[in-house]
């Protein structure tokens, strides 16, 4: 079987939700452009429908009042990055929060298992 006819079996992948948070934003943008920016079947129109439909809180407030038509897609795009894609901020983040992680105490394994797996997530984050 070739990837791509495997591809077309696989169950359809629910579109993310964003709600304003930096540090999910790449994650959330790079779910959502491969699902629905990147594809040419689908018009800018509608493309801007399933992004809305994903938005809530401050993300959702950042392009409030912006109608929805074919030339305004990009320009809400564009405004989405701007917001929400502050890399150094998004580093910050991760570093304070790895300088105030819960030290271990004397449980043993468990706390160190807990503080390896909250060390590993944020270095993945920084990479």
């Amino acid at each position: 079987l070739s990837p791509q006819s495997s591809l077309g079996k696989l169950q359809p992948v629910p579109l993310p939700k964003f709600d304003g948070d930096i540090l999910q934003f790449k994650a959330f943008w790079d779910q959502f452009e491969v699902n629905i920016d990147r594809r040419e079947d689908i018009g800018a129109i509608n493309k801007f429908l399933h992004l809305r439909s994903c938005l809530s809180g401050a993300a959702l407030k950042a392009i409030e009042g912006i109608t929805v038509c074919e030339e305004n897609y990009p320009g809400v795009v564009q405004t989405l990055h701007n917001r929400f894609h502050h890399v150094p901020e998004v580093v910050e983040s991760h570093v304070l929060k790895v300088v105030s992680l819960k030290e271990c105490s004397d449980d043993g394994a468990a706390d160190l298992t807990r503080l390896h797996d909250d060390l590993n997530r944020h270095f993945l984050e920084l990479r």
